[in-house]
């Protein structure tokens, strides 16, 4: 890879995504190790490149099970390997961090948002791989969806070696708000650096301006309207490919979920392609973005670690997405374990679940965070930590039948009536290759699943949902 182009160049290997635990080298020297099966990560390998000659990066990865890396278990396939793409970066010494977690370096944090004004605090994080200070200048533009400037702002920096942050506040007057499916109206926001009259990186990040609540009685508001969200829950496979699919493959399922008539998606159960979330921004679905922990925990201070660093790369990896209004800490964290281990277990599950919901809010204090549980307990500690709650009621595939929905939503509803509540799950298992006519209720656990009852289950629950208005979401 031989490319004169590169001499004086900072380089960078950004990884999309490994499963799920990788060691990079450069020319037989480690670069770097990541843990964690769904964020992107990047490397500083300017030392170990050639940029004049050949190199050699090879890269080992293992998704052999490790206690330390959730999820520890789930009803998904874990697969393996590197599934997204790699991207070698060249930037100026003088350049826009691509080493803050992996994030694009720009971090627009909308405030004061209405129909008159919107306040937008730029943060851009620099590098400066130079031997002394370099004076800087920070031109943040607002473009309209033609391009059009509607607001701007320059700032000048010293930036000490190594690197730092500068922080430019604009405000848009009179802004086009993002309105979910109804109006996704984007702006962008282009960050340029220079020094001089030298320009030495620019990066365009999306901008949504919306402002959004829940309502322990009325649900969910966009933009002070009424807004109830109706969706499903995505995972990111195929059929003979894992996790390795096309951006073609991506897009189908977007097109599938908007065909559907949602306005609300859940990316369960982790991080998924930056490319998704990108649609979704374009086609106005409202986003649950969800971290991996699912299941249960390692009680120890490595796992902890690692559920702490997963939670900070997708928040920061996917911070200036308009779609996504809510950060999703855990999964039905469940008694999973010996017996004795339960009391241990549990009580690290809810100090573990406190101190994610303070990092969500240190990195991010713009959106929610929510949880999706299986304990239909209301007022079970784990369910109270996070700003709002969703629960998995399974009403006529695990439990009982659907004509016990109503009874099982009023229940939820009444035990913590100030609580905004939303329903994460709910339906049934199918095969493809089983039908019957008027089907009868399977057994979950069994080998009969015919699709006409899955097909059926949903009607139920969809009818005392939609009669319900205190449910912020719903997702299939």
């Amino acid at each position: 890879m031989a490319d004169r182009g590169l001499a004086g160049k900072s380089l960078f290997l950004r990884f999309d995504a490994a499963c799920s635990a990788a060691e990079i080298y450069v020319n037989g020297k480690l670069a770097g190790t990541h843990r964690g099966m769904f964020a992107a990560f990047c490397f500083d390998v300017t030392p170990l490149m050639n940029p004049a000659g050949d190199n050699v990066i090879a890269v080992r990865v293992t998704n052999a099970k490790d206690s330390s890396i959730p999820p520890l278990s789930a009803d998904f396939t874990f697969f393996g390997g590197l599934y997204r793409g790699v991207t070698l970066l060249a930037l100026n010494p003088l350049a826009i961090s691509p080493m803050d977690d992996a994030s694009s370096g720009v971090y627009l944090k909308q405030t004061n948002v209405s129909a008159d004004h919107a306040d937008v605090q730029i943060t851009t994080r620099l590098q400066n791989a130079g031997i002394v200070e370099r004076s800087a200048t920070v031109k943040c533009e607002v473009l309209d969806a033609q391009g059009g400037t509607v607001a701007w702002k320059d700032a000048v920096a010293a930036v000490p070696v190594g690197g730092g942050a500068v922080v430019v506040p604009v405000t848009v007057d009179h802004p086009h708000l993002w309105q979910g499916r109804k109006d996704p109206y984007l702006y962008q926001v282009r960050v340029t650096v220079s020094t001089g009259s030298l320009v030495t990186d620019q990066v365009v990040q999306p901008l949504g301006l919306r402002f959004f609540r829940t309502d322990p009685r009325l649900g969910f508001f966009l933009n002070g309207q009424s807004y109830p969200l109706h969706g499903v829950n995505r995972h990111q496979d195929r059929p003979d490919q894992g996790w390795a699919i096309t951006p073609q493959q991506q897009e189908e399922d977007f097109d599938l979920i908007m065909e559907m008539g949602c306005n609300a998606v859940r990316l369960s159960h982790y991080q998924h392609a930056q490319q998704f979330y990108d649609w979704c921004d374009r086609g106005g679905l409202i986003v649950w973005a969800e971290s991996c922990l699912v299941n249960s925990v390692t009680p120890s201070a490595a796992f902890d670690e690692t559920c702490k660093q997963q939670l900070r790369e997708m928040i920061k990896q996917n911070y200036n997405h308009p779609s996504i209004c809510f950060w999703s800490l855990f999964n039905e964290l469940n008694d999973g374990g010996p017996k004795a281990a339960l009391p241990v277990q549990r009580r690290h599950q809810i100090e573990l679940i406190t101190i994610l919901n303070d990092l969500a809010h240190q990195l991010d204090s713009t959106r929610l965070t929510t949880g999706a549980t299986s304990r239909l307990d209301a007022k079970y500690p784990l369910n109270l930590i996070t700003d709002v709650i969703a629960f998995n009621p399974y009403d006529g595939w695990y439990t009982r039948s659907p004509s016990d929905w109503p009874a099982t939503l009023d229940k939820l509803h009444s035990a913590t009536p100030e609580r905004s509540v939303g329903i994460s799950e709910y339906g049934a298992g199918a095969s493809v290759h089983q039908h019957e006519a008027n089907p009868k209720k399977p057994k979950p656990s069994g080998r009969w699943h015919p699709e006409e009852w899955q097909a059926t289950v949903p009607e139920a629950p969809y009818d005392a949902m939609k009669d319900r208005p205190w449910i912020w979401g719903t997702f299939l």
